[in-house]
């Protein structure tokens, strides 16, 4: 077989980026959205590899067809294959992984074309055009990353929409949302409302990793619309396989109105059970409610190191 080597090479890197599951600890849908923008160039990258070292002598014209079509099968294939892997399947992998293959033919069959200059010149902005709509969604969500790189040691403040990308609610029927109700800091507060019947329900920030041990306090300050009820608070690092002895938990009391809360770095530090807590590595800070039996409506805001 003509040029068997690289296409063994290819299989390899192929089946690595396509086949082996991806974890991500941190911004875990940025990364996917990320991946599934790759498709994109990919296969254009693909595309034009195949045509180039098809395995035996063809026409030019049946090459590039051939190529496109082995391409747009192996596209199909993958979304069918990834599932049985550990990946999931995406019709949005499959779009940006046709279009990259299109763009691909495009230029191998203007080269058979008189008008070869103009047709390569309009691929410029096509191209341009498609890159930046695969990448669009991606860039949105990296809103909230951006943010917490210039603003840290500051953890949030809610004045932004892009910081609602680093706090997702968790639990059924919880919601978390900008609020102009009850700010201690700014214009906004997070209003994070719970129902009954959620398990744990609450919101976490995705800390992305960063180094606190240049500060010695976790401040942050909630409102609490209803009576009294004891809410949990937790920090995790970036320790693989976590149990619950593993991180730091803290029981707070959550009086009516407002609760100004301090916790020192020197009691998050130590509580795990059989090693210290990595204060330059912190993934998660959560406020969650354990077995609520009612529903519950607080504002948490002004989150920060000191």
């Amino acid at each position: 077989m003509r040029h068997g080597r690289k296409w063994l090479v290819l299989a390899a890197i192929c089946g690595a980026a396509l086949f082996v599951p991806f974890h991500f600890e941190n911004d875990t849908l940025f990364y996917i959205l990320l991946l599934d923008a790759g498709h994109l160039p990919g296969f254009f990258a693909l595309t034009l590899f195949a045509h180039r070292f098809w395995p035996c002598d063809t026409p030019p014209c049946a090459r590039r067809l051939r190529a496109a079509s082995a391409l747009t099968m192996f596209s199909v294939a993958v979304e069918i294959i990834q599932p049985l892997t550990g990946r999931s399947a995406s019709t949005t992998d499959l779009i940006n992984g046709i279009a990259g293959i299109l763009l691909a033919f495009i230029l191998l069959a203007s080269a058979d074309s008189k008008r070869r200059t103009a047709i390569r010149l309009m691929l410029i902005p096509l191209g341009a055009i498609c890159l930046a709509s695969a990448f669009l969604p991606a860039w949105h969500e990296s809103a909230g990353m951006r943010w917490r790189m210039a603003n840290f040691p500051l953890l949030a403040d809610f004045e932004t929409d892009a910081e609602l990308r680093l706090w997702p609610a968790s639990g059924d029927g919880t919601s978390a949302d900008r609020s102009p109700a009850h700010p201690s800091h700014g214009q906004f507060s997070l209003q994070v409302k719970t129902a009954p019947s959620a398990i744990w329900p609450g919101v976490r920030l995705n800390a992305g990793g960063r180094d606190w041990s240049a500060y010695s306090t976790l401040a942050f300050d909630i409102w609490n619309d209803g009576p009294e009820f004891v809410i949990t608070a937790r920090v995790d690092d970036d320790f693989p396989h976590k149990e619950r002895e593993d991180r730091f938990y803290r029981d707070l009391q959550l009086a009516a109105g407002w609760n100004r809360i301090r916790i020192p770095l020197s009691e998050i530090e130590p509580s795990p059970r059989a090693r210290r807590l990595d204060l330059r590595a912190i993934r998660t800070v959560a406020f969650f409610i354990d077995a609520p039996k009612a529903a519950h409506t607080i504002h948490i805001d002004h989150v920060r190191l000191e």
